[in-house]
């Protein structure tokens, strides 16, 4: 069984649904720039201090990063975009790289892919401290959702052996949250430029460049937080397409230690048809406090037989909402139209600190055939059912146990960042920091279990 969808080192596109027409490397056949106004388009940035625990029970101090980029109507101000950000001076994204993180635009992409044999990092752009050409800045937060066609990231697999260089944060690592467009309705085309969702899963390919810090060789990471019922609305319940996994909690930590002063986020997004000239939209945060929020204890899960479950958590002072991410392995065992092995995700809220027990109710899982939704953790009825309408008629030996992978990982913010994501907010220009003006997160330790299901 492989592991949910990832970020953290590196982001990874093994698959990419491609927009209609995009049968060829060409640039031009990417989609064409909104025709909204693009003086009209908002960037913001807000940044803090991310205090991030690590396997044994310590805590790095790193950076959180916080950015919306939407029209006046709330939705992705673009589909394909360049961000640069450039931190104060003594910041050091990774060793010897500089307080500079930068992406590459799609025609100098472009220009990389003409030169013979495996093209090298551009000039000036260290390909393990980049954004490299995957990740940009949508409707609430970076994500590996720019709207290139297939045959690029083809192109970049069959002659580096890398997805997209294998570009991520930095070495060291960072969370990137988004993993669809983050619209509030995936479907939406209300700029004429949004097309089909873009699918950026996979594990990524560069763990190795894990080699040094306090992430180096931990199995928990990368590790991706995805926002799902009953915090938000179904996925498949609220007029996405089917492979719409979830929704974009909105911060992107980065495994640096954070330095106080002014971040400075530049974004190139097209302002022609053919991705030859561009326009910038520039916003700024700054960090003026580094002292950190408290570590945040890791939460426990127990699994009840009838598929509900409870979670109990302790919620450390000086966060005013956290939020409780599970992955686990879907539990609608008859639906092989949804692929067996896929995740579901859900999202329990909560608003004050301190301990607490969370309930999870059983269904909360994305519609079975019958429309009915299918159960948020598995249960013998669904090993029945597997057996009874897929087992026993196609002649295959019935299950008599299943094993369920669950991961949970919990995250608190001292800024309203639940309040801020899509699908609550449509405003143009969201609260993304506190009174203070910064955006400060703890996350706690991610771990895995299994519900194991024994049918007598």
């Amino acid at each position: 069984m492989r592991e949910p969808r990832s970020f953290f080192v590196a982001v990874s596109l093994a698959a990419l649904v491609t927009l209609a027409g995009c049968t060829n490397g060409s640039l031009a056949l990417t989609p064409a720039p909104s025709s909204v106004d693009p003086s009209s388009f908002k960037l913001q940035l807000a940044v803090g201090t991310a205090t991030i625990a690590v396997k044994g029970g310590g805590t790095f101090i790193g950076l959180n990063t916080v950015a919306t980029f939407r029209q006046a109507n709330g939705n992705n101000a673009t589909s394909l975009n360049t961000p640069t950000l450039t931190g104060p001076a003594g910041l050091d994204f990774t060793l010897g790289t500089g307080n500079v993180m930068a992406g590459m635009t799609p025609n100098a992409l472009n220009a990389l892919l003409q030169q013979p044999g495996v093209p090298p990092p551009p000039p000036g752009l260290d390909a393990n401290a980049s954004f490299g050409v995957t990740t940009g800045v949508f409707g609430y937060g970076f994500s590996a959702s720019n709207a290139y066609p297939v045959p690029i990231f083809t192109q970049l697999r069959q002659r580096t052996g890398l997805d997209g260089y294998c570009i991520g944060f930095t070495p060291l690592g960072a969370n990137v949250n988004g993993v669809f467009y983050n619209a509030p309705d995936a479907t939406q085309k209300s700029t004429g430029n949004l097309g089909m969702p873009l699918l950026t899963g996979g594990i990524a390919s560069c763990k190795a460049q894990l080699s040094q810090g306090p992430f180096a060789g931990d199995s928990a990471f990368p590790y991706t937080y995805i926002g799902g019922p009953p915090l938000y609305p179904s996925p498949q319940g609220y007029h996405n397409p089917v492979l719409f996994s979830g929704y974009s909690l909105g911060f992107a930590d980065i495994a640096v230690p954070a330095v106080a002063g002014t971040y400075a986020l530049d974004v190139a997004f097209s302002n022609s048809a053919n991705y030859s000239t561009f326009s910038d939209a520039r916003a700024s945060g700054r960090l003026t406090s580094l002292s950190p929020l408290p570590s945040f204890p890791q939460p426990s899960l127990t699994v009840n037989p009838d598929g509900s479950g409870l979670i109990s958590v302790n919620v450390p002072a000086g966060v005013l909402e956290s939020v409780i991410t599970i992955s686990a392995f879907d539990c609608d065992l008859v639906d092989f139209s949804r692929g067996f092995g896929t995740f579901d995700y859900y999202s329990v809220y909560s608003g004050s600190p301190g301990q607490q027990v969370l309930f999870v109710s059983n269904n909360l899982g994305p519609p079975e055939s019958n429309g009915m939704p299918s159960h948020t953790f598995c249960t013998k009825d669904d090993v029945n059912a597997y057996n009874q309408l897929v087992a026993v008629p196609n002649g295959l030996p019935p299950l008599t146990s299943y094993s369920q992978t669950i991961y949970v990982a919990a995250v608190g913010f001292d800024y309203p960042a639940v309040e801020a994501s899509y699908p609550f907010n449509l405003k143009q220009a969201p609260t993304i920091a506190n009174s203070n003006g910064q955006a400060d997160i703890s996350t706690s330790y991610p771990f895995s279990i299994s519900n194991n299901v024994v049918v007598p």
